[in-house]
């Protein structure tokens, strides 16, 4: 019986997680989905880009400007799934703050790969881990 009651509990809980457990929210979306305001950013590590919390990105902070970022779908010849958070804003503590955009690829086979185009006097590219969520507004 005891066996029995835990195969229940273990079929339940894997029914909880999903077919995705582990996969970002972004990675399942379509041009469809898009362009859609964003609340949040989220990272695995408890990472919040939103209108209070930013993430640092070495001598770089990004957050929210004064209104909620674009995600926006980006086509691609090479069938890659791309999505554009635009309209964030990076700070450091030299150059002041500058307009930055978070891009998310996933390429058609292979991991997703992650960072931010900021937009400073010398442009600059930041690799990021992955966010496992968008909270968009809806």
């Amino acid at each position: 019986m005891r066996r029995r009651a835990l195969a229940i509990v273990s079929l339940l809980l894997a029914g909880c997680a999903g077919p995705s457990a582990g996969v970002p929210t972004w990675v399942t979306w379509s041009a469809q989905d898009l362009p859609a305001r964003v609340d949040a950013v989220v990272f695995a590590d408890g990472t919040r880009i939103d209108r209070v919390g930013r993430m640092t990105l070495g001598s770089w902070s990004a957050g929210f400007g004064s209104q909620a970022p674009i995600a926006e779908w980006q086509p691609n010849a090479a069938g890659n799934r791309i999505i554009k958070v635009q309209e964030l804003r990076c700070h450091n503590a030299i150059v002041g703050e500058v307009r930055c955009d978070l891009l998310l690829n996933q390429p058609r086979s292979g991991a997703p790969g992650c960072g931010f185009d900021i937009y400073a006097p010398q442009a600059l590219y930041a690799v990021v881990t992955c966010p496992t969520t968008l909270e968009l507004q809806r």
